[in-house]
């Protein structure tokens, strides 16, 4: 992401997110589309984002998902920019919390 490349996107939510747990997927397929992977992240089972392999990323090695990795599940506060200009910590006047009730793999079959 580093590289200017990162991959955005947005979903609104009918009432204030912190109301209930809410499921994020994301289902990867390989040689979805002209022998190229294909990753789609949902919300709550909604589309959001589509992540698309292609030649031109494999040939600049920016495709990074054909490496090992594994999962960071954190709540980053502040950032690149909250590092250099600081962080309001008013927010922490009420408690901060991040739960995450459970994570499941599974094989894509």
């Amino acid at each position: 992401g580093m590289n200017g490349l990162n991959f955005k996107a947005t979903h609104t939510f009918s009432e204030p997110a912190y109301n209930d747990f809410h499921n994020v997927t994301m289902e990867w397929t390989e040689n979805e589309f002209m022998g190229y992977d294909r990753i789609h992240i949902y919300i709550d089972g909604i589309l959001i984002k589509t992540f698309a392999e292609t030649g031109q990323l494999q040939d600049s090695g920016d495709w990074p998902f054909n490496d090992d990795f594994f999962f960071i599940i954190n709540l980053a506060i502040g950032g690149n920019w909250g590092g250099s200009q600081g962080i309001d910590d008013t927010m922490f006047d009420n408690p901060v919390l991040f739960q995450v009730d459970y994570i499941r793999v599974y094989q894509y079959q």
